[in-house]
């Protein structure tokens, strides 16, 4: 964001609460353009924005980017959050005026929760912790304390009697949705992964029992996209290749434009329609690489299909800073990433020497050729 200065003087004016949010509909110079208001108006569009800054220093170690924009962006967010949370409800626990889901029950009141939504729960939690973390690299331990305080003031998330995410408290997923907003937590904010033990695995396989229950009636080509995403951090690569594959064959055009509509005839989906919408490609990349290498428990794990027994993987970044080859030349043979060190020079100052690939071999094999080096 070039021009963060205008956004703190809108929230200023508009909501009279410092920090910094901007309008989950904008044009290039930020100014609000419209659109369903439950979503345009949302409390955490910048808690969600920042996650990009935050990766861009977190895969970069560009320490000149986290001081100049990354931690300042996540700080003013940060402030934001502390200000439009200060209502508590219930428990002493911070909540917002209003809250919602996008995009569940449309543009309808019912759109509106009075009880905060898992979807802007999970972005406030991760933008607090976030901001603790950066903080704390940043040596300044009072901003650190501040924003550890006010996440230990949010609640918890709203679970099923199985450990499904609901959507708020006492509302499940009411039926087949094309958004997935109240899963973010488990991706891809990652703060309910499958490395977090029995709990969050329970509430991983929960979750994406309730979404195949519910069907693929009302998705849309970006929903499989999503979904590719999500089993591939739960680790069930055959149902991440699936859901990759359908959207691949069923919601891309033949010049590679994915259409929200099934355009297979198969009966995907009951969308049908063909508005272009570019998040869906970036997100089925995002699948494959999900299951070719997931570094963002600061180990290394895949989730490639067993079947997958040649191939070569180049130039794929795990974190942080660095290049990650994997696969005998000039391909892999059977096993891919069987468990690694790979050592190489730092991408900058201060990283450690040496990155452990920790992987979780699917099949039993030869050492790979792996070779790891720092981003150019």
């Amino acid at each position: 964001m070039e021009n963060p200065s205008r956004l703190l003087r809108l929230d200023e004016t508009l909501l009279d609460l410092p920090g910094l949010n901007v309008p989950m509909t904008s044009d290039l110079a930020g100014e609000q353009i419209g659109g369903w208001r439950q979503y345009t108006h949302s409390a955490t569009t910048s808690a969600w924005l920042a996650q990009h800054f935050y990766l861009h220093w977190k895969y970069s170690a560009d320490r000149r980017f986290l001081e100049a924009r990354a931690y300042p962006y996540l700080r003013d967010a940060a402030v934001f959050i502390e200000a439009v949370t200060a209502l508590k409800r219930t428990g002493g626990f911070r909540s917002l005026p209003l809250s919602a889901s996008p995009e569940i029950n449309d543009n309808t009141p019912g759109a509106w929760f009075d009880s905060i939504t898992n979807f802007d729960l999970a972005l406030i939690r991760w933008l607090l912790a976030a901001s603790a973390e950066l903080a704390g690299e940043l040596k300044q331990p009072a901003d650190a304390g501040r924003w550890r305080k006010v996440l230990s003031e949010m609640p918890e998330f709203e679970y099923g009697e199985d450990g499904r995410l609901l959507v708020a408290k006492n509302y499940p997923l009411p039926a087949s949705h094309r958004h997935f907003s109240h899963l973010m937590a488990i991706h891809p904010l990652g703060l309910i992964d499958w490395s977090g033990g029995e709990p969050a695995r329970r509430t991983i396989r929960a979750s994406l029992a309730e979404l195949r229950a519910k069907g693929s009636d009302w998705w849309c080509g970006y929903s499989f996209s999503w979904l590719g995403n999500l089993a591939a951090r739960a680790r069930d690569a055959a149902a991440a290749e699936k859901a990759l594959e359908i959207f691949s064959t069923a919601f891309t055009l033949r010049n590679s434009f994915h259409c929200n509509g099934d355009q297979s005839g198969k009966g995907y989906s009951k969308f049908t329609y063909r508005p272009f919408t570019l998040e869906g490609n970036f997100a089925a990349a995002s699948g494959v690489q999900e299951m070719l290498l997931q570094s963002h428990t600061g180990s290394s794990k895949s989730s490639r299909r067993p079947g997958w027994l040649e191939g070569r993987v180049l130039h794929l970044a795990p974190r942080p800073g660095r290049l990650s080859d994997f696969g005998r030349a000039p391909r892999w043979r059977r096993d891919p990433v069987g468990g690694c060190l790979g050592k190489g020079r730092n991408a900058a100052p201060g990283l450690p020497v040496q990155w452990q690939a920790a992987f979780d071999p699917h099949v039993a094999g030869a050492a790979p050729d792996s070779r790891e080096r720092p981003v150019a």
